[in-house]
């Protein structure tokens, strides 16, 4: 599922943020994954994928929000594509090129190994870029389920701030009970157990790499993306306490990033980080044991 819906206004747009959380629990099982996405341009992105679902039980989960919007048609203007397929046409690009070409790049180089390689459309970006900043949380599904109001106004601020997604699949609130019992035999933060999602907030710049003449990264823009980046954030985390962040994807400079990473499992990391690596040979900027 791939599209928007856009409000043509400030109010239109708040009351937007508040349908779409109203849908948002409905996303707490294991066949969901992928991405809500809101901004200071007045849009939701929704970029999903689903499995093991039918059409019909997959557009169930959107289709009062897609009801509400048509019915105010001119306030809102919807686009949004769904179809699906055998999970073996993911990777093959004549797929994507039936059903939904924008969805992807094919590669047209002449140097290329393999005719049919492709990337996502969305990835372009990510051959070069200038990090401003990078920053992450995991969303409580409990904040969204149980207090719908405040966490809609909480995203509905920080998205004034700057654009951020919401990440279904990094999160397993609702997943499949096999994977909890794996997963919980891991150092994974436990906050992960309880959340909906992992909400990124980023400011990038594309195409963009220190050292290479007409690429030069803007630090004046890089400043200011970082600012947006933590004002969106703050927002986040006073709705979110003790929530932690993904250590994989994280800010560079978070604070507490011992809890923040692994919650309550770091004492006993550290405590193995003595007994196998006491010289610390292996390591990594906040990694375990390193301040």
């Amino acid at each position: 599922m791939n599209g928007t819906i856009r409000a043509s206004t400030e109010r239109a747009y708040r009351a937007l943020v508040d349908a779409v959380v109203e849908r948002m629990p409905l996303l707490a099982t294991e066949h969901w994954g992928e991405q809500v996405r809101f901004g200071p341009d007045r849009t939701v992105e929704l970029t999903m994928t689903y499995l093991d679902l039918p059409d019909d039980g997959a557009r169930a989960a959107w289709q009062p929000l897609f009801d509400w919007a048509e019915r105010q048609r001119g306030t809102y203007a919807t686009e949004v594509f769904m179809a699906s397929g055998a999970y073996r046409g993911y990777w093959d690009a004549a797929h994507w090129l039936e059903i939904y070409p924008n969805m992807i790049r094919l590669d047209t180089r002449p140097a290329r190994q393999h005719p049919g390689d492709f990337w996502w459309t969305d990835h372009e970006p990510d051959t070069g870029r200038f990090v401003n900043s990078y920053q992450s949380r995991w969303l409580p599904l409990r904040l969204v389920r149980d207090r719908p109001r405040e966490a809609s106004e909480a995203l509905y601020r920080a998205s004034l701030h700057h654009e951020f997604g919401i990440h279904i699949n990094k999160a397993l609130a609702g997943a499949a009970p096999d994977a909890v019992a794996r997963d919980r035999t891991t150092s994974v933060n436990p906050a992960v157990f309880d959340a909906l999602g992992l909400v990124i907030c980023a400011s990038l710049q594309p195409f963009t790499h220190p050292g290479v003449p007409g690429h030069e990264p803007d630090l004046a823009a890089a400043g200011a993306g970082a600012r947006a980046v933590t004002e969106a954030m703050s927002v986040i985390r006073s709705v979110s306490p003790g929530s932690g962040s993904y250590v994989n994807e994280t800010d560079y400079f978070e604070s507490d990033w011992q809890y923040s990473s692994w919650g309550d499992h770091y004492p006993r990391l550290a405590e193995i980080k003595r007994r196998y690596d006491p010289d610390n040979v292996f390591t990594v900027h906040h990694g375990v044991g390193t301040g």
